[in-house]
């Protein structure tokens, strides 16, 4: 019940997993890469400790759904913004593919705090 307060709506872990998601995917392709073996086994530590560290936070916090929903736009307008930057100084470059995949990832921050509201697709 500690890790799992509500359901994966609104007011629930959906905000907590898309937090845990970008911090996995900027420790996978964005974070200093230390030897092999257990040297990088930050990759899977931090997400698992940053997700007790928020669901601690989320029990003293207590956020209603509104609270909830909007930290999570803000989240995603920043984290978008962010990839959208990382794209455009790509495109600059000649590699266009990793430009093209961070434009992909700019359109799914955008989308996913919209999906399951005012009758859209179902959150889950």
């Amino acid at each position: 019940m500690f890790l799992f307060p509500g359901s994966f709506e609104v007011g629930g872990v959906g905000l907590r997993a898309f937090l845990v998601g970008i911090l996995a995917f900027v420790l996978l392709f964005w974070g200093p890469l230390l030897g092999g073996g257990w040297a990088r086994s930050y990759v899977i530590a931090l997400p698992i400790a940053f997700w007790f560290v928020l669901a601690y936070v989320w029990r003293v916090w207590q956020p209603d759904a509104a609270a909830e929903d909007q930290l999570q736009r803000t989240v995603a307008a920043a984290v978008g913004g962010a990839f959208l930057l990382s794209a455009i100084l790509l495109l600059e470059s000649a590699d266009f593919t990793q430009a093209f995949i961070l434009l992909a990832f700019v359109l799914f921050a955008f989308v996913y705090p919209h999906i399951g509201l005012d009758g859209g697709l179902p959150r889950g």
